[in-house]
């Protein structure tokens, strides 16, 4: 869809769900940003802050996955992309599927410094 068919400014509406994000607000954030997915579901950085905040602030893991996934596969090379994924995948207790994605995002020339610390913060 073109973005005059987004209800609002797709800007304001992000600014938005960081202020709420920032007061705790997270599932009216969330809210927020799915707004955007509707119009632009192939908006990477948006289904990676979904992803986030529901894995890290809500810890709904499962909920989290498919917005984490979404988001490396539009966002491959995307360091902070590929870790949220990792995270999913350790708070699921899918190390396999972690890493994976570590030799995955490794094969695409990024670089494993902050894998050493999410292995190290779950026991792997």
């Amino acid at each position: 869809m073109s973005e005059d068919h987004i209800p609002g400014d797709k800007e304001l509406i992000v600014k938005l769900a960081f202020e709420l994000k920032k007061q705790g607000r997270f599932e009216e954030a969330i809210q927020e940003f799915q707004k955007i997915l509707n119009f632009y579901e192939q908006d990477g950085q948006i289904n990676l802050m979904i992803s986030m905040l529901l894995n890290r602030e809500l810890k709904k893991y499962k909920e989290a996955l498919p917005y984490a996934e979404k988001a490396v596969e539009l966002l491959p090379k995307l360091e902070k992309a590929s870790l949220n994924l990792c995270h999913c995948y350790a708070d699921l207790g899918m190390q396999d599927e972690a890493e994976d994605e570590i030799s995955r995002y490794v094969q695409n020339g990024g670089v494993i410094q902050q894998y050493q610390i999410l292995f190290d913060q779950n026991g792997m």
